[in-house]
């Protein structure tokens, strides 16, 4: 099993708000939000404490479900608790994907809309969903709350996409964990990137 991360800055903007992490066992995205160095600073914290939390804990596959959740959990109350340099609270935030790999067994995490992709036989299946406004008209819609005008019209809009569940909010909204865990075959390959990667595609 073999695992890396890349970072394109793209042509938008002078340097990213993502921060990675690739280890045998565990691999993760965070993209921040929030302006640049807000967005920066609440990336970094978060992967940092994952990656200081997976190593005091080396958690199994029968662990991971548990502990991907303790830290999603985790993460969102330190990157709320930000501040700047004059000590006043940071509002910054940031997505998470993370899947943690043993025994070619796969248990993954996310928050906001980054995306986690398994790549088998030629076809590219989503695992997660994108945590936004959008999401919420589909279960509303789903539920006979809103009107199939009403969606189309709110769906159409840019604040559509608009995240309803990010770390940094301070109680997270939503959390989709894939895998229990999940087998993985032969030749798979798993991507976990941020929108920035997939709207450009």
């Amino acid at each position: 099993m073999y695992s890396t991360t890349v970072s394109d800055v793209g042509t938008v903007r002078s340097n990213n708000q993502d921060s990675s992490f690739a280890g045998a066992h565990l691999v993760a995205i965070c993209d921040g939000m929030g302006g640049l160095e807000a967005g920066e600073k609440a990336s970094r914290t978060a992967v940092e404490l994952m990656i200081r939390d997976f190593k005091g804990k080396r958690p199994g596959r029968e662990e991971a479900s548990a502990f991907l959740r303790q830290e999603a959990r985790k993460m969102d109350r330190k990157v709320a608790g930000l501040t700047d340099e004059g000590g006043k609270p940071l509002k910054a935030g940031t997505t998470l994907a993370a899947v943690h790999l043993k025994g070619g067994e796969m248990t993954g995490i996310s928050v906001g809309d980054s995306r986690i992709y398994l790549i088998r036989d030629r076809n590219i299946i989503t695992l997660n969903r994108e945590h936004n406004y959008r999401l919420m008209l589909k279960e509303k819609l789903a539920a006979g709350q809103i009107t199939r005008e009403f969606y189309e019209t709110e769906e159409k809009k840019p604040q559509a996409e608009a995240l309803t569940s990010f770390i940094g909010m301070g109680g997270l909204r939503i959390v989709d964990v894939i895998g229990s865990p999940m087998v993985l075959e032969r030749g798979d390959i798993v991507v976990l990137c941020s929108d920035g990667l997939y709207k450009s595609l």
